[in-house]
């Protein structure tokens, strides 16, 4: 079963210490990078968002 931000109830996938989650930012939603709760960056699409993440966790 997925986690959820209780914020919005989109689900977030867990990569170690990031996270990615769809939040609603200025005048979209965007992918969300978070670490430890903390933002870090933001996507407009979920790959690259994750590829952001794989190439940090090398």
């Amino acid at each position: 079963m997925p986690n959820y931000n209780m914020e919005n109830s989109m689900p977030i996938q867990r990569n170690q210490a990031f996270q990615v989650c769809k939040e609603l930012h200025g005048l979209g939603k965007v992918w969300v990078v978070r670490k430890n709760g903390k933002f870090i960056t933001a996507f407009k699409t979920k790959n690259e968002a994750n590829v952001w993440i794989y190439i940090r966790e090398k």
